[in-house]
């Protein structure tokens, strides 16, 4: 190659990389998202890097809040609202867990729990059709030994838990939960 060749397509690598440099430097910030706990207490997550990201997320925290939460009075409604979001597998081995270990102590304490995510990111995406989401969430409960005391009739558990996701017919189906 001779030099003026060289110099040639030297200049048009310059010329390219300043305008690419132009490019970056001039281009709009996408939308970013904040994450928020509205007044209900729902958590929506901030912005993520891309619908696989945050469609993963989404079902994470709502399988959380779902999962967490009983009520001694509706548990068959509960147990079935939070296993619809569960894959197979996981659906059965949860089932086992809550009702031989959440249902009995529920009744016997009467026991209400409710949780709130206080936030929930993603940890990773494996093959695109396996996520592992960690979730921060309060638990509250009340049941009838917490209610003798007058000075604090609750009890809040700050707890994380990783969550992990399949994709399943196009919809995140929860198959492990994991506190952390």
């Amino acid at each position: 190659m001779t030099r003026r060749m060289l110099s040639a397509v030297l200049g048009v690598l310059v010329i390219a990389a300043g305008a690419l440099t132009i490019h970056l430097a001039t281009r709009p910030e996408p939308a970013s998202v904040r994450p928020e706990v509205d007044a209900d207490g729902v958590y929506r997550p901030g912005s993520l890097p891309g619908d696989v990201a945050e469609d993963a997320v989404q079902a994470a925290v709502l399988a959380a809040q779902k999962s967490l939460s009983y009520d001694y009075r509706t548990l068959d409604e509960g147990l079935a609202d939070a296993t619809e979001l569960m894959t197979d597998d996981f659906r059965a081995e949860f089932s086992e867990v809550f009702e031989a270990t959440a249902r009995p102590s529920a009744l016997e304490s009467k026991a209400v729990t409710r949780t709130l995510v206080r936030g929930g990111g993603l940890v990773r995406v494996e093959d695109d059709d396996h996520a592992v989401s960690l979730v921060y969430v309060d638990q509250v409960l009340v049941d009838s030994t917490t209610m003798k005391k007058k000075e604090q009739p609750l009890t809040v558990s700050q707890n994380r838990v990783l969550v992990g996701l399949q994709l399943t017919d196009g919809k995140w189906l929860v198959d492990s939960i994991e506190p952390f």
